[in-house]
C-alpha cells in the first residue's frame, strides 16, 4: 500500500462519519405483512443495484471517449475527487478532471451507509436488515463499473495508438 496523503485522510475521516451517524436514525417498525411486501421488490432493486453501474458506468465512458477522446485512468485513494482544471467555478465543479476517482469514493460511501445500517441495525435490534445490501450491492457495481471502464479504456487507447500509428 502507497503512503496516504491528507486527501486520503480526509476521505477516510469522511466514511467513518456515516458509519456512526446511521446509529442515531430510528428504524420504523415493520409489521410481518409489510416485511414480505417489501422483500420481494428489495431483490429486484438489489440485483439492479449491482446491473446498472457494472453496464451503465463503462457505456457512458465508451461515449465519452468517442467524443472527446478522453481515456481513464485507474483511480488511486490518494486523488482528490473534487479536482478540477483552472479556476474554481461552479462549472469546473461539475466537468471533473478525474470523475472515476469521484464515482470511487461515493461507491465506497454507499458501500460504507449499507454496511453501517446492517451493522447498528443488528447491533441496536439484534435482526439483519435486509435494506442495507442495496447499498452494498450498488458500491460493489459502481466499484465493477470502474474496474471495466478503466479495461475498456486501456484497450480503446491500445486501438487509437494502433491507428494513429499507422
Amino acid at each position: 500500500m502507497k503512503k496516504w496523503n491528507k486527501t486520503a485522510y480526509i476521505k477516510t475521516i469522511l466514511l467513518v462519519i456515516p458509519f456512526f451517524i446511521y446509529y442515531f436514525r430510528p428504524v420504523p417498525d415493520m409489521s410481518e405483512k409489510y416485511y414480505q411486501i417489501m422483500s420481494a421488490s428489495l431483490y429486484y432493486q438489489i440485483a439492479l443495484s449491482l446491473i446498472f453501474p457494472l453496464i451503465f458506468l463503462p457505456i457512458i465512458a465508451k461515449i465519452n471517449f468517442a467524443l472527446f477522446e478522453k481515456n481513464f485512468e485507474k483511480p488511486s485513494w490518494n486523488d482528490n475527487p473534487f479536482k478540477h482544471e483552472g479556476k474554481f467555478s461552479f462549472i469546473n465543479l461539475v466537468i471533473l478532471k478525474s470523475p472515476l476517482v469521484y464515482f470511487q469514493f461515493g461507491a465506497y460511501l454507499i458501500f460504507t451507509t449499507g454496511l453501517s445500517i446492517i451493522f447498528w441495525h443488528y447491533i441496536l435490534h439484534q435482526q439483519f436488515y435486509v435494506i442495507g445490501l442495496s447499498p452494498i450491492a450498488m458500491g460493489f457495481g459502481v466499484l465493477g463499473g470502474i474496474w471495466l471502464t478503466v479495461r475498456f479504456s486501456k484497450n480503446d487507447k491500445n486501438r487509437n495508438e494502433e491507428l494513429n500509428y499507422r
